[in-house]
């Protein structure tokens, strides 16, 4: 689960370096609302964007995981708090989600696929 604890710290410092470290170059992903975004450059692009305007904070609660060869599937809640960064103003989404990790030739995972649900 470092996957996760990494992916939350890039959301919290607002690091898109580093959410591009543990990012597989095919990645997609399905937000609740709005069109997938397919991609290294499109998420990265999308989250640059994203955390310009918002302050986010992200309390994961991991379910399950389960490893099949080169993919592990993990499910879990979350609470996530955005913080307007033009008027403070904070709304608090939880979320139920699915992560599926890629491990790459070189051994390492990496993050594949995001699938989020509003609760």
């Amino acid at each position: 689960m470092d996957l996760l604890r990494i992916y939350e710290r890039a959301h919290t410092e607002s690091d898109v370096d580093l959410l591009a470290d543990v990012c597989d170059e095919d990645i997609v992903v399905m937000p609740a609302f709005g069109q997938s975004i397919v991609g290294k450059p499109d998420l990265l692009g999308h989250q640059r964007e994203f955390l310009s305007r918002l302050r986010v904070s992200i309390d994961a609660e991991p379910g399950e995981i389960e490893i099949r060869d080169d993919l592990a599937y993990a499910s879990g809640m979350s609470n996530i708090d955005l913080t307007n960064l033009e008027t403070g103003d904070t709304d608090r989404r939880p979320i139920t989600w699915v992560h599926v990790y890629r491990k790459r030739q070189a051994g390492q995972w990496k993050i594949w696929r995001l699938i989020y649900n509003y609760n």
